[in-house]
């Protein structure tokens, strides 16, 4: 599928230092489902990777998580890059981040149709 550019949601409300310190072009995120959002069940957090861990710098913006929730959803491998950190200036303070978002589901439901139809040969056999 082709690459999907977007922009992180939330990052003015999440973004405790996390975007200057540890984002930067060329990072890679961690996008983590969120079904239990009061305001979307589609909802994906946005994660950056910190020396304490993952921390929340916002979520995938409500139209684009309605498509990639199912794909996650499915098993899909979804990934996201930035592509460009906006803002951090005295006129706007405020970061922005700027996506790209890949989706590759070669892993996904192909991977569990295939292990469903040998634990199904496996059962038929051993009973």
């Amino acid at each position: 599928m082709n690459p999907i550019k977007s922009k992180v949601t939330g990052t003015s409300f999440y973004d405790d230092g996390i975007i200057e310190l540890h984002c930067k072009k060329g990072t890679e995120l961690h996008l983590e489902r969120d079904p239990s959002n009061e305001h979307d069940e589609n909802a994906i957090k946005v994660m950056a990777t910190t020396p304490s861990g993952l921390k929340q710098i916002g979520h995938i913006t409500k139209t684009l998580a309605k498509t990639l929730a199912k794909e996650m959803d499915n098993g899909s491998d979804v990934t996201a890059t930035i592509t460009k950190i906006t803002g951090g200036t005295n006129s706007s303070p405020n970061y922005g981040v700027n996506i790209q978002v890949e989706i590759d589901d070669s892993v996904g439901i192909t991977t569990w149709l295939i292990l469903g139809g040998v634990l199904y040969a496996i059962y038929t056999f051993i009973f």
